[in-house]
């Protein structure tokens, strides 16, 4: 599981990237229609969509790398004991 989470990390693009990206998909599809009642509350929560996928990636992002650093901390560890183990006086 760990393993994993430290490829998706590797794998996985900044979240700048991802929130680029994010940006950009939003800008590709139709000009926000007005809605007969609200007016603007279909932009307004496209715009609330976009910022809530932003926000999403950077957090993912984060969490990816609290998990790859947690992983190899504990490598560091383990190293550092068999080292203790195997230089022992």
């Amino acid at each position: 599981m760990a393993q994993q989470a430290q490829t998706e990390c590797d794998e996985m693009p900044p979240a700048t990237e991802c929130a680029a990206e994010v940006r950009e998909g939003a800008s590709l599809g139709d000009a926000p229609r007005e809605d007969s009642d609200g007016g603007e509350s279909l932009a307004s929560l496209r715009e609330a969509l976009q910022q809530a996928q932003v926000e999403a990636a950077t957090e993912r992002d984060r969490a990816l790398r609290a998990v790859a650093e947690a992983e190899n901390t504990r490598k560091r560890a383990d190293r550092s004991i068999a080292n203790a183990h195997k230089f022992a006086l």
